[in-house]
C-alpha cells in the first residue's frame, strides 16, 4: 500500500472521529441575551410661565349700584376663564380718574378699561351722548337690537376710532325709559313749560330750553336740597328706581312718564386701544362676550325694579301719570328739528341718526316697541 493511500485513510479517519466527538460534546450554554438598548428618554421642556396682563377697569358708578355690580360679575368671569393670562381689577367711580372722566383716562392710558356713559365723552367728541339716548329715538329693546344687528356696534366702534385712542367693546347696560319730569307744580299743557325752572342735562335740556323752560344744570347730589329750597320747579334724573333710592318722593308732588325725552339709557364698556391690541384674539372675545352677557338679564331686572319703584311713588302719595300727549308730541317735534340742525354740519352724526331712525321705523312696523 502506498504511502499516499495510507495518508488519505488517516485523514478521513481523523475527520470522522473528530465529527463524532464533536457530536457527543455537551451543547454550549448560550451566552447572555443581548439586552435591547434602552432609548434615552427625551427631557421634558420646562413649562413656560404664563404672562399675566393686569388691567384696571373703573366704573362711573359706586359699589351697590346695579351697574357696578354687573361690571364686577363680568370681571370675575373673565378672571376665572382667562387661565391666568388676564387679571382685571374692578374700581369704583373716582378710584383713579375723577368720576365721569373715564374716557379721558383710557384715551391717555391712565386706565386700561372703563364702564361709563357715552355722554361723558362729549368733552372729547361732541354728541357722543347720542349712543346713550336720543329724544324720540330708540327704546331699550330697539337699542339692544340695533347694537346687535342694526349696525350700531359698527357705528359706535367707528365713532371712537375716528378721533380717540379708545376701543369700543360692548354696549354695556341698557335700561328702560327715564322719568320725563318730576315736579312740584302740575304740567298739563305746553304753556306750562314756559318759564318752568328745570334741572336737566345734555341734549334733553337743549330741547326743553327751546320750548321755553329755564334750564339749570347741577350734579345729582344737589337736586334734593335745591328742590327743598325752591331753587327749581322740576327736574329730570334717571329712572324711577334711582329717583326712589335718592328719596325724591320727599321733594316732588307730580311724576310724569313718557318715553319721548329719554326712551332708554345705556352705558359703554371701552378700553385703551393700545392695551386692547396687546390682547390675544381669544381674550378679546372673552372680554367682549362677558360684558355683553350682562345686557339682557340686567335690562329685565331693571324693568321689574322700575315697576316696583313706580308703585312706591304712588303709595307714597305722588301723582304719577302719563304726560299729556299734546306736550309729548310738541317735544318730539322740537327734538326732530334739533337733531336735524345738529347733524346738518356733521356727516358722521347724521349717519348715526339716520341709522337709528330707520331702525326704529323697521321695529315699529313689526310692533317692536
Amino acid at each position: 500500500m502506498s504511502s499516499k493511500v495510507i495518508l488519505a485513510i488517516a485523514l478521513v479517519s481523523a475527520l470522522i472521529v473528530g465529527g463524532v466527538l464533536a457530536g457527543c460534546a455537551p451543547a454550549a450554554e448560550p451566552g447572555p441575551e443581548a439586552q435591547p438598548q434602552e432609548e434615552e428618554e427625551e427631557a421634558t421642556p420646562a413649562a413656560q410661565e404664563t404672562e399675566t396682563l393686569v388691567w384696571q377697569l373703573q366704573s362711573h358708578a359706586k359699589p351697590g349700584h346695579y351697574e357696578y355690580d354687573a361690571m364686577v360679575r363680568a370681571v370675575d368671569f373673565i378672571n376665572e376663564c382667562s387661565g391666568g393670562r388676564l387679571e382685571i381689577e374692578p374700581l369704583a367711580a373716582g378710584a383713579v380718574a375723577p368720576a365721569t372722566d373715564e374716557f379721558q383716562a383710557i384715551h391717555n392710558g391712565v386706565l386700561e378699561m372703563a364702564q361709563t356713559g357715552h355722554h361723558n365723552n362729549n368733552d372729547l367728541k361732541m354728541s357722543s351722548g347720542i349712543f346713550t339716548t336720543m329724544s324720540g329715538g330708540l327704546t331699550a329693546t330697539q337699542l339692544i337690537l340695533w347694537f346687535e344687528a342694526g349696525g350700531g356696534d359698527e357705528l359706535c366702534e367707528d365713532w371712537y376710532e375716528s378721533a380717540l385712542n379708545v376701543e369700543y367693546i360692548s354696549a354695556g347696560i341698557i335700561g328702560p325709559e327715564e322719568v320725563w319730569l318730576s315736579s312740584v307744580v302740575p304740567i298739563e299743557t305746553v304753556d306750562d313749560l314756559d318759564g318752568l325752572k328745570v334741572r336737566t342735562a345734555g341734549e334733553c335740556g337743549d330741547i326743553l330750553s327751546r320750548m321755553g323752560c329755564a334750564t339749570i344744570t347741577m350734579p345729582s347730589g344737589e337736586i334734593y336740597e335745591s328742590m327743598q329750597r325752591g331753587v327749581m320747579d322740576a327736574f329730570d334724573y334717571g329712572s324711577a328706581t334711582l329717583n326712589w333710592q335718592l328719596s325724591f318722593q320727599e321733594v316732588c308732588d307730580y311724576m310724569y312718564l313718557s318715553p319721548s325725552r329719554s326712551p332708554t339709557t345705556s352705558t359703554v364698556i371701552a378700553a385703551n386701544r393700545d392695551a386692547w391690541n396687546d390682547l390675544a384674539p381669544d381674550l378679546q372675545l372673552l372680554v367682549t362676550k362677558a360684558f355683553a352677557s350682562e345686557t339682557i338679564p340686567l335690562y329685565a331686572w331693571i324693568t321689574v325694579q322700575q315697576a316696583e319703584a313706580l308703585q312706591n311713588f304712588i303709595d307714597y302719595g305722588i301723582d304719577v301719570e302719563k304726560l299729556n300727549p299734546a306736550i309729548e308730541q310738541a317735544y318730539l317735534d322740537e327734538a326732530e328739528i334739533f337733531y336735524d340742525e345738529l347733524a346738518a354740519d356733521n356727516p358722521e352724526l347724521k349717519e348715526v341718526i339716520l341709522s337709528m331712525r330707520a331702525f326704529k321705523a323697521m321695529c315699529e312696523l313689526q310692533g317692536i316697541a
